[in-house]
């Protein structure tokens, strides 16, 4: 019986007697990669490679084909990079681009990857799309296999939604504090201003949000939404300011990929410390500084021993800010670079949910047979 209550089945039953019940159905469409993919195979077996590496550049296209707004090049060199960009890992781009050679007559067919391996660049491609089996509007079907890998796809994406987020808080938390020391020894008014702004805008967020924990009021929820939004609005424009005056001249490159964001977080640990150093140096010699000025207001006769050593510890604070605020504004520029590239990084992976998310709301309404 159906969900409306219509009978589907009608079949008299004996006492005791034993029901297994079977779906076979061919009213599905035929789907020209999957079919392609078991020729691949009848023929890779057979030994067959010559008809085994033709088949390839057709198949792999077919597959890229069902990437929802992925225009599949005629080029192969161009086919290789739409693989990459897309996401595909590069030992499976490393397999497109031999098949792809072995189809043009540039390596040799008995040298071309293995249909296994083939199978693994086809199901490296197929993780961007929904299974076609699933869009068919004859008959709509897919394996349980679809539904475990998928599952496994769900859990490692939230996963990696979880990593990324905490990356993009330890970003976050770096910037706050090395503009913290930043503006205190810059002389850039507008963004030294409007980042004292922003600072003093942090205290008040965190006692709304305190409040709003212990309280719940709706009325602390709306103020401390606002108070975000406020936030958020000059920590935007203080980015602005700060790329077009402080870091305007900062001889940086954007980082766009993975081992460029992780030699980035290397150069940043390293760049940190000397910072951390500079710092510390700066706050000595502050300190020294002040003692230096206090002996000469209360000792004014020693001025002559006295003097000497203020101005050469003032040069060298002077000399030691500068270098801070130059190593400083690198250092700035960098972990904004890398902190987009996260950000990015976390709207494809919310894309990817996204993509996986509907791929379950396919069983809304579906008839599970098991």
């Amino acid at each position: 019986v159906d969900r409306a209550g219509n009978v589907l089945i009608n079949v008299p039953l004996t006492d005791g007697q034993f029901v297994e019940v079977n779906w076979f159905s061919k009213w599905s469409e035929t789907l020209p990669e999957i079919q392609n993919l078991v020729d691949a195979r009848k023929l890779y077996v057979d030994e067959s490679f010559e008809e085994y590496i033709a088949l390839c550049p057709d198949l792999i296209r077919g597959f890229l084909s069902r990437v929802k707004d992925v225009d599949v090049p005629k080029d192969d060199a161009v086919l290789l990079k739409v693989l990459a960009d897309l996401g595909v890992e590069s030992e499976h781009v490393v397999v497109a681009e031999q098949l792809l050679d072995a189809a043009s007559g540039e390596l040799d067919s008995n040298q071309a990857p293995s249909y296994e391996k083939l199978n693994a660049l086809c199901e490296s491609i197929a993780y961007y799309f929904i299974p076609p089996s699933l869009e068919s509007p004859l008959n709509p079907m897919c394996g349980m296999n679809d539904v475990i890998n998928y599952d496994g796809y769900f859990r490692q994406i939230k996963k990696d939604l979880l990593q990324i987020d905490e990356t993009i808080t330890k970003i976050g938390n770096s910037l706050n504090q090395y503009r913290i020391a930043y503006y205190k020894h810059s002389d850039e008014s507008a963004a030294k201003k409007l980042w004292n702004q922003i600072d003093s805008l942090k205290g008040v967020v965190s006692n709304l949000e305190k409040s709003f924990q212990t309280t719940g009021l709706p009325a602390i929820e709306d103020q401390l939404n606002k108070t975000h939004a406020e936030y958020d609005e000059l920590l935007k424009k203080l980015d602005e300011i700060e790329n077009r005056t402080l870091l305007a001249d900062v001889n940086s490159s954007e980082v766009s990929t993975i081992e460029e964001a992780q030699q980035a977080d290397v150069d940043l640990r390293r760049t940190g410390s000397k910072l951390n150093d500079l710092n510390s140096e700066i706050d000595e010699l502050e300190k020294t500084i002040d003692t230096l000025r206090k002996t000469l207001k209360d000792n004014p006769t020693i001025a002559a021993v006295v003097e000497p050593q203020l101005k050469a510890r003032e040069v060298e604070r002077i000399d030691a800010v500068a270098k801070f605020l130059e190593q400083a504004a690198v250092y700035l520029v960098k972990l904004k670079s890398l902190l987009r590239f996260n950000q990015s990084k976390k709207q494809e992976i919310l894309s990817d949910l996204k993509r996986i998310n509907s791929f379950f709301e396919k069983f809304e309404d579906a008839i599970v047979f098991i």
